[in-house]
């Protein structure tokens, strides 16, 4: 069975406290790398101003509801160590994406030797 729906792209942008100008920053190269790696436009834009401990943001809270429910099926990021610090915390995060069917794509960062399932 083919499945017809346009496929949407997401983003998500975290940086420590008092950033606020980086965080536009992260979120302009983001917007820039889509349409041209990726073939489309953001749809949907997550972000966070906080630490990187696990759970701790309200749009990364956000996005993960979004992803369960697959309002997009690609998320970009600017680098792995935005969804977490820890790196084994950032790839659980990548993998629980993965399972419900979405992408990760990293504008810094080759992520392709996690063992991510393929659509």
């Amino acid at each position: 069975m083919s499945n017809n729906r346009q496929k949407s792209v997401a983003a998500y942008c975290r940086i420590g406290h008092g950033d606020g100008f980086a965080l536009t920053q992260q979120m302009s190269t983001l917007l820039a790398f889509a349409p041209k790696h990726i073939g489309q436009e953001i749809s949907f834009k997550y972000s966070d101003i906080c630490s990187g401990r696990p759970n701790r943001g309200s749009g990364l809270h956000e996005l993960m509801v979004a992803a369960r429910h697959r309002q997009f099926d690609t998320l970009i990021v600017y680098s792995v160590t935005r969804l977490a610090r820890d790196p084994s915390q950032g790839r659980n995060i990548i993998t629980k994406i993965a399972r419900y069917g979405v992408r990760v794509v990293s504008v810094l960062d080759d992520i392709s030797t996690l063992m991510l399932p393929t659509n």
